[in-house]
């Protein structure tokens, strides 16, 4: 009993005594640790603490003001991964590799950072591949302001939500990089060559060389890409900064693609189905350069020049066949049709702008300059062979069309713009800014055709043209910039009067006439946020001029099933769209909404030959074009497990004008869209790795109302995957998925099964080695197949994929750091500096 009451004592001064002069911290896991020393007793001693330890689960998400923070410590990735494979593992953030896209909370990110500057020029894709994961310590989301929206305090209204990624220290000032080969059967293959440099302040130098064909999967002859990627920042003092990009890429790429297709019509749906088989070659460059020179406290100078140049040689074969009831009994037309598409093409823009401020209340002035165009030389040859069932000939058969065209088709735009804009502030919290601008801009393109089926190769003057289209204009800005401790509102109006001229030549005859127009393009902006719950609504409107190609295109039959003729009456076209947000931060739940809408909108007007089963497109204006769109989204961590789910729903009102031969009139068809998407994820990251479980469920539903025609597809998706850490540096991974399409056409024989394993050991003393083997696609089930339908009717698309491969990897990385010796031996050598 007396050694109960004497440890007991012992525990309570040992709870007590620390306390005396404890130094208390207040800790928020995931966040920067600010001391802060409260004595509680009379006694004021200094206190040093020499280590500190906390223990618990790191956020994987937190957020101060404007800004959420990633901490990737929460996330466990595979040995070697790049940033990639991390950014599929972070919960709201979605990747659409084909389309270029990148987004989190249903916010599109225009581009990537390292550590507060521009990495690969923008490019997603290039940074996203070229990053390793093992450098990022963390990972910010924010909208980015330009260096003059700084300089002036008025942001321009446009988005520039971008990923900023925060390198580990001990990659800062090494030379980092990997040396990878790739090779399996089916000719699979990767090989490549990265080298990166980083600092903590910004300057980053990065170089990839890549050769391979894993990312694309069609059955084609030898298809891969080459690429020579690099990117450089340099600061030279604190006024100037450097940012210059440099991308080289030749690809090769050839498919099989099968088409069906349903079109919507008063006397019934009509059929098509057609396979084309594709092979392209085409060679990229592009370079992007920016400079930033702040003169001084009070003046800024922004430079940046950016272009490309390329030249393609595209081949494709399409056999298309028209039926009247969906059945090869009762083919109206069939035909072949042959395209050989040569082309040069290059494109550049120059911007500067100098802003200087004035007085001690922070007006400013800032002066504009933007220089940009384009060219481009094609070549096509078409051969087509069109045979009409429904026809006939001299002799009684089907009648049959043939032509063989050869169409040089030169392109040529250049724009300028100059404008000078005044910025004053009211106080520190409201800023006006108005502007006023000159633009000029001309386009040209041109059609020279040709007839190859006769032996001379004569010219011909229906199918040939030149148009040209010239606009001047003025513009006036205005714009207010309100920035309070829980209000940000942004508002604005762009109003351009043009003048624009437009001249074509064709037949010998010129046609020249002059029209004014005038564009409105407002924007407001305006977000809310107490700390917990941010609102934001966001209004954009913009008026849109035809292009001179739908003004001025005479009939283009190269396609002798799909003709396309210009209108001369087209009017410009309004678009506008209102959104509203709302990101909760406790229960991590965040809402957007979207309506979308436009006036005189473009739309393709079309004529169907009952005879033939040809269509003639030509663009008109129409009204009644609209959608709504919302997300629900929801996250939640509990220790090492990550919960998130996802909710959507659309509706679209699609309109477009047809008329056939029988009834001669245009009739409006109108189809309603309805899409909704449920989708739920399991994230667990236990210290012996990670797994990862995902379903999803969609449903698109259609109807047509003038023929009442009703189309469903529905899809489920559902997988997991996972990693295993074992002993000696051994990683095993493996991933499943089905992906189960029903609906009004769908069959079994369209589902996708996927089944793919590895495994991976590092090996050599610090490691840096290591070797892999992967299975792809064990069941052979992998398919591309597409559905989607619009108001003119139903579409699938089909590619045929390469299956099953094995594949077996050696990558090697590399590190090169200044040794601590060295860094002293070089103070000593200058001890001025």
């Amino acid at each position: 009993m007396i050694i109960k009451r004497i440890l007991l004592i012992f525990i309570i001064l040992l709870l007590l005594f620390p306390t005396a002069n404890a130094t208390i911290l207040n800790l928020v896991v995931g966040d920067t640790i600010y001391p802060t020393r409260k004595h509680v007793s009379s006694l004021h001693k200094t206190i040093e603490l020499d280590e500190v330890q906390v223990i618990g689960q790191r956020k994987l998400f937190s957020i101060r003001k404007d800004t959420t923070f990633i901490n990737t410590d929460c996330l466990r990735v595979r040995k070697g991964a790049n940033l990639e494979d991390l950014i599929r593992n972070i919960p709201g953030m979605e990747y659409d590799k084909a389309n270029r896209q990148l987004s989190f909370k249903g916010k599109p990110l225009n581009g990537v950072n390292i550590n507060g500057e521009t990495f690969m020029g923008n490019d997603i894709i290039a940074a996203l591949e070229n990053m390793p994961t093992d450098a990022v310590e963390l990972l910010k989301l924010y909208d980015m302001l330009s260096a003059l929206e700084k300089m002036t305090g008025v942001d321009d209204g446009a988005d520039n939500y971008v990923l900023d990624i925060k390198t580990k220290s001990t990659y800062n000032g090494s030379l980092t990089g990997t040396l990878t080969a790739e090779h399996g059967n089916r000719d699979r293959r990767r090989d490549e060559v990265q080298g990166n440099l980083f600092n903590a302040d910004g300057e980053n130098t990065s170089l990839t060389l890549r050769s391979d064909n894993l990312s694309n999967m069609n059955i084609g002859g030898n298809n891969f890409q080459n690429i020579l990627s690099g990117n450089i920042v340099k600061k030279f003092g604190k006024k100037i900064t450097l940012n210059a990009s440099l991308s080289l890429n030749a690809f090769h790429n050839g498919s099989e693609n099968h088409d069906y297709d349903e079109q919507y019509l008063s006397s019934g749906t009509k059929y098509r189905e057609s396979m084309l088989l594709s092979l392209s070659k085409n060679h990229s460059n592009a370079a992007n350069i920016n400079l930033q020179y702040n003169i001084d406290k009070k003046t800024l100078l922004n430079i940046s020049a950016n272009g490309n140049f390329g030249r393609s040689d595209n081949l494709t074969d399409n056999t298309t066949y028209l039926y009247e009831r969906n059945t090869a009994a009762d083919t109206l037309t069939s035909g072949t049709l042959r395209n050989n598409t040569k082309s040069n093409g290059k494109n550049y823009h120059v911007s500067a702008d100098l802003t200087r401020r004035i007085g001690k209340a922070g007006a400013s002035f800032t002066v504009k300059a933007t220089l940009g165009g384009n060219s481009n030389e094609t070549n096509n040859t078409s051969l087509s062979l069109t045979k009409f069932h429904h026809l006939r000939n001299a002799v009684g058969g089907d009648s049959l069309l043939l032509r063989n065209l050869c169409q040089q088709l030169p392109t040529l735009r250049n724009e300028s713009r100059i404008s000078l804009q005044y910025t004053h502030p009211f106080g520190k919290q409201l800023k006006l800014q108005t502007g006023y601008g000159l633009h000029h801009e001309e386009d040209r393109n041109t059609s020279n055709t040709y007839d190859y089926t006769i032996p001379n190769r004569p010219y011909i003057d229906s199918l040939s043209y030149e148009n040209t289209l010239s606009i001047c204009g003025q513009e006036l800005t205005l714009r207010m910039d309100y920035k309070g401790k829980q209000w940000k509102i942004n508002s604005g109006i762009d109003v351009e009067w043009q003048r624009r001229n437009i001249c074509r030549q064709h037949n010998s005859e010129t046609v020249d006439y002059t029209v004014k127009a005038t564009e409105y393009k407002p924007k407001f902006g305006a977000k809310w946020n107490n700390g917990k719950i941010e609102v934001e609504l966001r209004y954009n409107g913009n008026t849109q001029q035809p292009s001179i190609q739908a003004l001025l295109t005479l009939d283009d039959k190269s396609n002798p099933l799909s003709v396309k003729i210009g209108n001369p009456q087209l009017k410009p076209a309004y678009q506008q769209q209102l959104s509203i947000r709302l990101n909760e931060r406790k229960y991590g739940i965040t809402f957007m909404g979207n309506y979308h809408n436009s006036f005189n909108d473009f739309a393709e007007e079309v004529t169907y030959d009952s005879n033939t089963g040809a269509r003639t497109y030509r663009t008109v204006n129409i009204n009644g074009n609209y959608s709504v769109d919302g997300m629900l989204q929801w996250q939640k961590q509990v220790k090492r497990l990550m919960l998130s789910g996802t909710m959507r729903t659309s509706f679209k009102n699609h309109v477009y004008l047809f008329h056939e031969q029988t009834y001669g009139n245009a009739l409006k068809s109108k189809t309603h869209t309805t899409g909704n998407e449920v989708s739920l994820r399991l994230n667990y990251q236990p210290k012996w790795g990670n797994i990862d479980l995902h379903a999803s469920w969609q449903l698109y539903r259609s109807n047509n109302l003038l023929t009442n025609t009703h189309v469903n597809t529905i899809d489920y998706d559902c997988g997991i995957s996972g990693t295993v850490e074992l002993p000696h540096d051994i990683e095993i991974w493996g991933d499943a998925n089905c992906h189960l399409r029903r609906g009004t056409y769908s069959t079994t024989d369209d589902d996708q099964w996927l089944l793919n394993v590895g495994a991976s050991c590092r090996f050599l003393r610090k490691k840096q080695a290591t070797l892999s083997f992967k299975w792809n696609d064990i069941l052979n089930r992998r398919r591309d197949f597409n559905r989607s339908v619009s108001g003119y009717g139903y579409h699938e698309s089909f590619r045929p994929q390469i299956h099953g491969y094995a594949l077996v990897s050696l990558r090697y990385r590399f590190s090169l750091t200044k040794s601590k010796t060295d860094k002293n031996s070089h103070k000593q050598q200058n001890p001025n500096k």
